[in-house]
């Protein structure tokens, strides 16, 4: 294992840089593994990652609960993550992700640039996810378990700090 030591001003950058992961909630068992992410994140000092769940609910978007929801999700995308984890679960119902993702590429697209969509391993993405991801050339991977989605995503997180090093 190669340990790297990375100066406190890029310490600093990995604080304050905010992630969204999005992903699938149903069933829960998905949720929780979002959860252990943001969690191993967390851990690696990416103190600002969350789940769309884990941000308050301050500015009501809409009567209806399910438009209030998405109606965040959009918000979120938009004016507060810096960074984009888009997790795709086998045998979960990705269908909330998948318009969080096509809005991204619709009404986000300076996002792609800082974004990675992950799928788990045999998981055959449909045509509108795998579209778009060669049309925006997003990053992509595939994850076997969720140990290797944590480590790929710590390499991600890394280039993307990188990226927006003077924007945040």
């Amino acid at each position: 294992m190669v340990v790297r030591v990375f100066p406190r001003e890029f310490e600093k950058k990995k604080e304050k840089i905010k992630i969204l992961i999005l992903g699938a909630y149903r069933p829960s068992p998905f949720k929780r593994r979002l959860q252990t992410l943001r969690d191993y994140l967390e851990k690696k000092k990416y103190r600002t990652a969350r789940l769309a769940a884990n941000l308050e609910n301050e500015t009501k978007f809409h009567e209806n609960l399910d438009a209030h929801f998405s109606m965040k999700s959009d918000f979120l995308i938009k004016n507060w993550a810096d960074s984009l984890l888009f997790v795709f679960f086998k045998g979960a119902d990705n269908s909330g992700v998948s318009t969080e993702f096509k809005f991204t590429c619709l009404e986000a697209r300076e996002k792609l640039g800082v974004s990675v969509v992950f799928s788990e391993k045999d998981l055959n993405l449909s045509t509108q996810i795998k579209g778009p991801i060669r049309i925006h050339k997003v990053l992509a991977d595939e994850f076997a378990n969720d140990e290797e989605l944590c480590e790929k995503s710590i390499g991600y997180c890394t280039e993307f700090v990188y990226r927006l090093y003077w924007l945040i």
